[in-house]
Protein backbone atom coordinates (compact mmCIF):
# COMPACT_ATOMS: atom_id res chain seq x y z
CA UNK A 1 0.00 0.00 0.00
CA UNK A 2 2.94 2.08 0.86
CA UNK A 3 3.89 2.33 -2.78
CA UNK A 4 0.17 3.26 -3.94
CA UNK A 5 0.39 6.20 -1.58
CA UNK A 6 4.22 7.13 -2.63
CA UNK A 7 2.78 6.74 -6.80
CA UNK A 8 -0.29 8.94 -5.45
CA UNK A 9 1.70 11.56 -3.73
CA UNK A 10 3.74 12.18 -6.67
CA UNK A 11 1.38 12.65 -8.92
CA UNK A 12 0.13 15.08 -6.67
CA UNK A 13 2.92 17.07 -6.38
CA UNK A 14 3.48 17.13 -10.06
CA UNK A 15 0.35 17.19 -11.61
CA UNK A 16 -2.73 19.04 -8.69
CA UNK A 17 -0.35 20.99 -6.56
CA UNK A 18 -0.48 24.60 -6.51
CA UNK A 19 1.51 26.52 -9.32
CA UNK A 20 4.72 28.62 -9.15
CA UNK A 21 3.71 31.75 -7.78
CA UNK A 22 4.84 34.96 -9.68
CA UNK A 23 3.30 37.50 -7.02
CA UNK A 24 2.28 36.74 -4.04
CA UNK A 25 -0.33 37.53 -2.73
CA UNK A 26 0.04 40.88 -0.09
CA UNK A 27 -1.40 41.08 3.72
CA UNK A 28 -3.86 43.53 4.67
CA UNK A 29 -2.71 46.78 5.89
CA UNK A 30 -3.86 49.25 7.67
CA UNK A 31 -3.50 51.76 4.73
CA UNK A 32 -5.42 49.86 1.84
CA UNK A 33 -8.47 51.15 0.65
CA UNK A 34 -11.21 49.83 -1.89
CA UNK A 35 -11.77 52.12 -5.21
CA UNK A 36 -15.12 51.36 -6.92
CA UNK A 37 -13.90 50.23 -10.70
CA UNK A 38 -15.87 51.61 -13.08
CA UNK A 39 -15.64 54.95 -11.22
CA UNK A 40 -11.62 55.10 -12.21
CA UNK A 41 -11.85 55.03 -15.48
CA UNK A 42 -8.88 52.77 -17.09
CA UNK A 43 -8.03 50.97 -13.75
CA UNK A 44 -5.54 48.36 -13.10
CA UNK A 45 -1.90 47.23 -12.14
CA UNK A 46 1.35 46.52 -14.03
CA UNK A 47 3.83 44.27 -13.23
CA UNK A 48 6.57 41.78 -14.03
CA UNK A 49 6.01 38.57 -14.17
CA UNK A 50 9.25 36.07 -13.35
CA UNK A 51 8.06 32.87 -15.57
CA UNK A 52 6.82 31.95 -18.95
CA UNK A 53 3.20 31.79 -18.40
CA UNK A 54 0.55 33.07 -16.45
CA UNK A 55 -2.56 31.08 -15.59
CA UNK A 56 -4.52 32.59 -12.72
CA UNK A 57 -4.67 36.38 -11.11
CA UNK A 58 -6.73 37.38 -7.88
CA UNK A 59 -8.09 39.94 -6.65
CA UNK A 60 -9.94 40.98 -3.77
CA UNK A 61 -13.35 42.61 -4.08
CA UNK A 62 -16.09 44.18 -2.45
CA UNK A 63 -19.92 45.06 -2.83
CA UNK A 64 -20.07 48.68 -2.12
CA UNK A 65 -23.32 49.51 -3.86
CA UNK A 66 -26.63 47.91 -4.57
CA UNK A 67 -28.18 50.82 -6.47
CA UNK A 68 -27.51 49.22 -9.79
CA UNK A 69 -29.81 46.14 -11.66
CA UNK A 70 -28.44 42.51 -10.16
CA UNK A 71 -28.46 41.09 -13.75
CA UNK A 72 -26.35 43.84 -15.46
CA UNK A 73 -23.85 44.38 -12.86
CA UNK A 74 -22.29 41.52 -11.42
CA UNK A 75 -19.60 40.85 -13.94
CA UNK A 76 -15.98 41.63 -13.54
CA UNK A 77 -13.66 41.40 -16.99
CA UNK A 78 -10.75 41.64 -16.11
CA UNK A 79 -8.02 42.66 -19.36
CA UNK A 80 -4.42 41.24 -19.55
CA UNK A 81 -2.21 43.67 -21.73
CA UNK A 82 1.29 43.62 -23.05
CA UNK A 83 3.41 46.43 -21.55
CA UNK A 84 3.20 48.75 -18.27
CA UNK A 85 -0.07 51.49 -19.50
CA UNK A 86 -2.84 49.55 -20.65
CA UNK A 87 -2.16 50.16 -23.88
CA UNK A 88 -0.54 47.65 -25.27
CA UNK A 89 -2.90 45.23 -26.82
CA UNK A 90 -4.78 42.55 -24.74
CA UNK A 91 -3.50 38.91 -24.69
CA UNK A 92 -6.26 37.56 -22.67
CA UNK A 93 -8.89 38.11 -20.87
CA UNK A 94 -11.66 36.71 -18.39
CA UNK A 95 -15.19 37.84 -17.15
CA UNK A 96 -15.97 36.87 -13.69
CA UNK A 97 -19.89 36.56 -12.02
CA UNK A 98 -18.93 38.17 -8.82
CA UNK A 99 -21.96 38.03 -7.04
CA UNK A 100 -21.74 34.72 -7.47
CA UNK A 101 -18.61 34.09 -5.69
CA UNK A 102 -18.95 36.62 -2.51
CA UNK A 103 -22.99 37.08 -2.76
CA UNK A 104 -25.50 39.82 -2.60
CA UNK A 105 -24.75 41.37 0.54
CA UNK A 106 -23.82 45.15 0.84
CA UNK A 107 -19.91 45.03 2.19
CA UNK A 108 -19.23 41.22 0.65
CA UNK A 109 -16.15 40.71 0.17
CA UNK A 110 -13.89 37.76 -0.96
CA UNK A 111 -11.11 36.83 -3.26
CA UNK A 112 -11.93 36.30 -6.93
CA UNK A 113 -10.15 34.20 -9.33
CA UNK A 114 -9.48 35.36 -13.43
CA UNK A 115 -8.39 31.93 -15.37
CA UNK A 116 -7.02 32.35 -18.43
CA UNK A 117 -5.59 28.97 -18.81
CA UNK A 118 -1.95 29.42 -19.98
CA UNK A 119 -0.64 32.81 -21.36
CA UNK A 120 2.95 33.08 -22.76
CA UNK A 121 4.91 35.96 -21.72
CA UNK A 122 8.23 37.11 -21.18
CA UNK A 123 10.12 36.71 -17.86
CA UNK A 124 11.02 40.64 -16.53
CA UNK A 125 8.94 42.37 -19.05
CA UNK A 126 6.47 44.36 -18.31
CA UNK A 127 2.99 43.27 -18.62
CA UNK A 128 -0.67 45.56 -17.05
CA UNK A 129 -4.25 44.39 -16.35
CA UNK A 130 -7.22 46.15 -16.74
CA UNK A 131 -10.27 45.68 -14.40
CA UNK A 132 -13.31 46.83 -16.19
CA UNK A 133 -16.84 47.20 -14.83
CA UNK A 134 -20.64 48.03 -16.26
CA UNK A 135 -21.26 50.00 -12.73
CA UNK A 136 -19.73 51.27 -9.60
CA UNK A 137 -20.87 48.52 -7.49
CA UNK A 138 -17.89 46.72 -7.10
CA UNK A 139 -14.34 48.06 -6.04
CA UNK A 140 -11.10 45.99 -5.16
CA UNK A 141 -8.63 46.72 -2.72
CA UNK A 142 -5.15 48.72 -2.83
CA UNK A 143 -2.94 49.45 -1.01
CA UNK A 144 -0.49 52.82 -0.67
CA UNK A 145 2.61 51.63 0.43
CA UNK A 146 4.16 50.15 -2.90
CA UNK A 147 4.50 46.70 -1.60
CA UNK A 148 4.95 45.28 -5.24
CA UNK A 149 8.47 46.74 -6.38
CA UNK A 150 7.82 45.22 -10.44
CA UNK A 151 4.98 47.54 -11.11
CA UNK A 152 2.32 50.24 -9.79
CA UNK A 153 -1.52 50.58 -9.64
CA UNK A 154 -2.84 52.19 -12.78
CA UNK A 155 -6.06 55.36 -12.27
CA UNK A 156 -7.43 57.55 -14.52
CA UNK A 157 -5.00 56.06 -17.61
CA UNK A 158 -2.36 56.82 -15.32
CA UNK A 159 0.34 55.74 -13.19
CA UNK A 160 -0.32 55.56 -9.26
CA UNK A 161 3.08 55.81 -7.67
CA UNK A 162 3.59 54.49 -4.14
CA UNK A 163 0.36 52.37 -4.78
CA UNK A 164 -0.43 48.75 -5.84
CA UNK A 165 -3.68 46.74 -6.34
CA UNK A 166 -3.96 43.83 -3.64
CA UNK A 167 -3.55 40.78 -6.42
CA UNK A 168 -2.12 37.67 -6.72
CA UNK A 169 -0.84 36.07 -9.82
CA UNK A 170 0.13 32.67 -10.44
CA UNK A 171 1.63 30.48 -13.36
CA UNK A 172 -0.46 27.53 -14.61
CA UNK A 173 -0.79 24.23 -12.71
CA UNK A 174 0.42 21.50 -15.34
CA UNK A 175 -2.28 19.03 -16.36
CA UNK A 176 -1.65 15.45 -15.43
CA UNK A 177 0.30 13.58 -18.53
CA UNK A 178 -0.36 9.74 -19.45
CA UNK A 179 2.72 8.52 -17.84
CA UNK A 180 1.59 9.98 -14.51
CA UNK A 181 -1.61 7.98 -14.91
CA UNK A 182 0.34 5.00 -15.20
CA UNK A 183 2.47 5.50 -12.28
CA UNK A 184 -0.64 6.01 -10.29
CA UNK A 185 -1.89 2.96 -11.82
CA UNK A 186 0.93 0.57 -11.11
CA UNK A 187 1.36 2.02 -7.70
CA UNK A 188 -2.10 1.48 -6.62
CA UNK A 189 -1.53 -1.99 -8.32
CA UNK A 190 1.26 -2.63 -6.43
CA UNK A 191 0.12 -1.69 -3.02
CA UNK A 192 -2.68 -3.38 -3.39
CA UNK A 193 -1.42 -6.70 -4.40
CA UNK A 194 1.46 -6.17 -1.02
CA UNK A 195 -1.85 -5.85 0.40
CA UNK A 196 -3.37 -8.99 -0.45
CA UNK A 197 -0.47 -11.13 0.28
CA UNK A 198 0.29 -9.44 4.20
CA UNK A 199 -3.45 -10.38 4.79
CA UNK A 200 -3.16 -13.93 4.36
CA UNK A 201 -6.01 -16.45 2.55
CA UNK A 202 -9.57 -15.71 3.98
CA UNK A 203 -11.56 -18.52 5.86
Amino acid sequence: MRAGIAALALLSSTAWGAGPVLVPLPLLEADQSEVQIAAAARFGQSFTPTASSIGTIWLRARNMNLGFPLDQDKWLTLNLHAGDSLGGPVLASSTIDVEAVIGRALGSAGLIEFSFGAVPVLSGQTYSFEVKAASERFGVNWQHNDWYAGGHAIALGGPVELSDLYFSIAAPVPEPSAGQFLLLGLGLLAGLQRWRASAGPTQ
